[in-house]
Formats: structure tokens, C-alpha cells, sequence
């Protein structure tokens, strides 16, 4: 998860950047992990994929238009470490919690998965030994009503 949401773009009108975008840098933990079986493709060779979500906190960084950042509410300049970047400009630094949709792989890598004869202990092993990859994300996006 860290190498597919490092560097990723974050667009929300609550980012106090011009652009209302930000970078992610440091991802936390998954939180709150949905994922959706009843949705999953089969692709064959054992590898499905399957659609999650889950929430993670974030930091972003940004640009922020000095005049800008001093007209927020102290409340939210509470938040934000800032640094000079120009005369006009401070490089921000800001924890989100975000919400992720994506994809996961689950590769099964073996043949015994496409026989028709599967017991319960066999495709317990099976789970064993599967190798799960984030295959995709979708959306990356700031919830409105997080802490509700």
C-alpha cells in the first residue's frame, strides 16, 4: 500500500492549496478494510481481483499562497507545519484521513486451485499460501464526514 499511494495526487476543495491539491508522502495503517468477495472477477490461473476500501491517515503536502494560509481558521492552521518556499509561498505539511478505493489481487499461483475437486482443508491451504498485491487504486479521496 505505501509504494501505491506514495506520490499520489489528492484533489479536495478542504486542501488550501490554489489547485485544491496536495501530495501524499507518509501513508498510516489500514483501517476499516471493506472488502467487497461479492464483486470479485476471476481471471483464470488462479488470480482474482477484488475491489476494497479503507481508510488510512495521510501526510499531504501542498503549496499555500501566504496570504492565503493566514486568513484560515486557527483551528486548521493548528495543523499545518509550514516553511518557507518563495516570497509568495509556503510549502505545507498536513495530516488527512483518507478514504481509498481500490483493487487487490489475490494470485493463488497453482493449478490444484482450477480442479473441481476442492475440499475445505485444500482451499484452506490454498489461503495459506496465497500471494494478495494491491493491483490498482481507483479513488483517493478526503471524506466529508470522517469522524461521524
Amino acid at each position: 500500500m505505501v509504494d501505491a499511494l506514495h506520490g499520489k495526487t489528492v484533489k479536495s476543495e478542504q486542501i488550501p492549496d490554489d489547485n485544491n491539491e496536495a501530495t501524499i508522502f507518509l501513508i498510516g495503517d489500514a483501517n476499516d478494510i471493506e472488502v467487497r468477495t461479492n464483486e470479485a472477477e476471476y481471471y483464470g490461473n488462479g488470480l482474482f481481483v477484488v475491489p476494497v476500501e479503507f481508510y488510512t491517515e495521510c501526510l499531504l503536502s501542498y503549496a499555500v499562497f501566504k496570504a492565503d494560509f493566514y486568513i484560515l481558521s486557527d483551528e486548521k492552521i493548528k495543523g499545518i507545519s509550514i516553511s518557507d518556499f518563495n516570497d509568495h509561498y509556503f510549502d505545507a505539511e498536513e495530516y488527512y484521513n483518507l478514504r481509498v478505493q481500490a483493487s487487490i489481487s489475490l494470485d493463488f499461483q497453482t493449478e490444484a486451485f482450477e480442479s473441481d475437486n476442492i475440499t475445505e482443508d485444500d482451499f484452506d491451504s490454498l489461503l495459506e499460501k496465497v500471494e494478495i498485491n494491491l493491483d490498482s487504486i481507483e479513488e483517493i479521496e478526503i471524506p466529508d464526514n470522517f469522524d461521524e
